[in-house]
């Protein structure tokens, strides 16, 4: 049974990328009694090579996605936007929100049971009651979901496991898991950077037109920004960077998701260092939260990794802002792993706060 992660405090967002983030989130198997249309073109020989099933003791990391009151939450989600509504920027806690969206206690109870009878483990809930994380074995997961994992190598030489035929959510759990993310491991984030030399400050600024608010001194003054990425930061060279160029405020904090990682020379890490500065050009004055997580690819899926840090983000209630520098093609799926967004879901995520 896995202990319930709590908090009191309450915390007003104020950007759409979360949003973005929690698509994430979006149904990968369907509660419908037939398997969902398989994504063939993934699965051509010219772009995969079919190497044979996922050894069925192998470790598998997935997300399991719970039913919500998805009409409450729209119409939640319409009033506390409207002006007119007396819910207009009444935001709730993440405790508040599972409570009034999300599965009863009872049915996030029995979830976690049946998931346990399968052979699988519960890792990780939440009180805004979106999601579970799970880990197994491939065999278990591959006969609670029908389906089958194999293991694949693209044209680039990488192995990466996905599902197929496409999931399908067991009888028992249709009404209560609205679908599982996570079950392929192919889609790799990729840094999305600036070319060589990159940009200052003053560059920035110029850029994005930042000049007049900092001349009005607004410099991220009581602002908290997660920024999600899969590589560290060496402290010597935020240090070095806030040197050069004149910069005060807050080091950022090193926070691990699903174990962390401690690499701080890879592309990972270059894309943090950048995304870092450049955060801290734009808001100097803003607490800067790293949400770091091991490389895609192996036991956690780009998905369910992004996942578990807007879960975690929300869960830890100190940010309001999330930045995420990092892109994927909704074509490299295999086994109905696309990134479709559900409105009702993603925007829901971080509406709450």
């Amino acid at each position: 049974m896995t202990a319930r992660r709590t908090h009191a405090r309450r915390v007003r967002t104020a950007v759409a990328a979360a949003a973005v983030v929690a698509s994430l989130l979006a149904v990968a198997a369907v509660s419908r009694g037939t398997h969902a249309p398989a994504h063939a073109a993934a699965l051509r020989p010219a772009r995969v090579q079919l190497l044979g099933r996922l050894r069925a003791d192998s470790p598998v990391r997935f997300d399991v996605n719970l039913r919500m009151r998805e009409g409450a939450l729209r119409a939640f989600l319409r009033d506390v936007q409207d002006p007119a509504s007396a819910d207009f920027h009444h935001y709730l806690s993440p405790a508040t929100f599972g409570a009034r969206f999300g599965l009863s206690r009872s049915d996030e109870t029995r979830v976690e049971s049946l998931l346990s009878n399968a052979g699988l483990r519960v890792t990780a809930s939440y009180p805004q009651r979106t999601s579970l994380a799970v880990q197994g074995v491939a065999g278990a997961v591959g006969q609670l979901f029908g389906t089958v994992l194999n293991e694949y190598r693209d044209v680039t030489g990488r192995r990466f496991h996905a599902p197929s035929p496409d999931p399908m959510i067991p009888a028992a759990l249709r009404g209560l898991v609205s679908g599982i993310t996570g079950l392929s491991s192919r889609a790799v984030a990729q840094p999305q950077d600036i070319p060589t030399n990159g940009m200052g400050p003053q560059d920035l600024e110029k850029a994005y037109d930042i000049g007049p608010l900092h001349s009005q001194g607004i410099n991220g003054e009581g602002q908290t920004i997660a920024v999600y990425t899969q590589g560290s930061f060496s402290n010597s060279d935020v240090d070095g960077f806030a040197r050069t160029f004149g910069i005060s405020g807050p080091r950022p904090e090193h926070r691990s998701v699903d174990g962390g990682t401690t690499d701080t020379t890879g592309g990972g890490a270059e894309e943090d260092a950048l995304d870092l500065d450049t955060l801290r050009a734009v808001a100097p004055q803003a607490r800067l939260i790293n949400y770091e997580v091991p490389e895609s690819g192996g036991l956690s899926s780009f998905a369910t990794s992004l996942a578990d840090v807007v879960n975690r983000v929300v869960q830890d209630g100190e940010a309001n802002i999330i930045s995420i520098s990092y892109g994927v093609c909704d074509v490299a799926t295999v086994g109905g792993q696309g990134f479709l967004p559900t409105p009702e879901r993603l925007a829901g995520e971080r509406a709450f706060q």
